[in-house]
């Protein structure tokens, strides 16, 4: 697999969400979505194996979000998780690498708005473990000043 090729895409319907302050699912017309309240630090997780091909690069976590309101900025967060043997799965392990990255809102509310993580390095990760991708919303940060909600609609994992 070539550099920059997707390794795994996950849209809002393939969300599993964590046990607490998740992001709700609903629809944005025909489009599912998971909907970050605003001022809450509320998250989304995905999880699959990584595919055969990976062959160790660093990660880039793009998505594709709106929100309901046409100005400020949203802060998102990053986390990866390389769920190993041994590993206990009443609770995910401490993050393999953690990233963060702000999101403007869209000039027409509802409108589709790109983001990317930088690379993310993961130590021992490889083609066959089991990765958990959380994106969750930092609505407490001074640094969020997006006055409404936050609706994604999927996030697409390359590697470097």
């Amino acid at each position: 697999m070539a550099a920059g090729d997707t390794l795994l895409e996950f849209d809002a319907l393939a969300n599993r969400p964590p046990a607490t302050g998740f992001a709700t699912v609903s629809l944005l017309g025909d489009w599912p979505v998971l909907v970050f309240a605003d001022g809450e630090t509320q998250a989304g997780q995905f999880a699959a194996f990584v595919p055969g091909a990976y062959r160790g690069g660093a990660l880039i976590v793009a998505g594709v979000a709106t929100a309901d309101v046409t100005s400020g900025v949203a802060q998102l967060q990053l986390d990866l998780y390389r769920v190993a043997d041994g590993d206990a799965l009443g609770a995910l392990p401490t993050p393999s690498a953690t990233l963060t990255t702000s999101v403007s809102a869209p000039t027409t509310a509802g409108d589709a708005v790109t983001f990317a993580f930088s690379a993310g390095t993961m130590a021992s990760l490889a083609a066959g473990d089991w990765l958990v991708v959380r994106v969750s919303r930092i609505g407490g940060d001074a640094g969020d000043t997006l006055a409404g909600a936050v609706d994604l609609l999927g996030v697409t994992v390359t590697e470097q």
